[in-house]
Parts: C-alpha cells; structure tokens; sequence
C-alpha cells in the first residue's frame, strides 16, 4: 500500500507551478511521486517517495521542489486520507508526466 511508503507532500496553488517544478527535477528524481488535487480549497498535493539508494538527490530534489510549493505536515494517515478525499489527478509517475506538459 502507498499509504505508508510517501516520505514527503508539497502543496501548490497551481497546476503550473506544479508542471513547472516537475520539468525542473524531473532528471535527478529518482522515486515515485503522485499528484492530488483538494476538491474544497483547488490547491494541489504533490507526493514525493524515494528511492532506496536516491537519499541525495531526494534532498536536493525536496529543496527544488520546496521553493515551489510548501511542505505539508503529514501523519500517517494523511497519504490514505488524500487517496480517499482527493481526486487522483496523476496516480503514479507525476513527475515525468508533468515534466513533458
């Protein structure tokens, strides 16, 4: 289950920014990631797990990614939470995808 596996969620005002992020990490992530969107407020949750050996370039990739979008508090049902509440905007691979919008 990916409830427990995700390390980090970042909250965006906008798809673009969102898209823009993405192409920016897109070739130093190295990871799954997963992109919802919160029905009430319109604000978008980007999901970013990482890799076993990708500890590194998952802190530079978080850094990037940080000046874009801000870093959620999680718990561990914050992940189940966003699965079942949100809608699934791009269920797996979010930041390859996004990187070639």
């Amino acid at each position: 289950e990916t409830c427990e596996k995700v390390k980090r969620v970042y909250v965006f005002k906008s798809l673009e920014d969102v898209i823009k992020v993405s192409s920016i990490v897109y070739s130093n992530f190295q990871g799954e990631s997963c992109l919802y969107k919160n029905p009430s407020t319109s604000m978008y949750y980007l999901t970013l797990e990482k890799s076993i050996d990708s500890v590194d370039d998952f802190s530079r990739v978080c850094g990037v990614v940080s000046e874009y979008g801000q870093l959620e508090k999680t718990t561990y049902a914050s992940f189940c939470h966003y699965e079942e509440h949100f809608n699934t905007i791009v269920p797996a691979n979010a930041i390859e995808i996004l990187s070639k919008m």
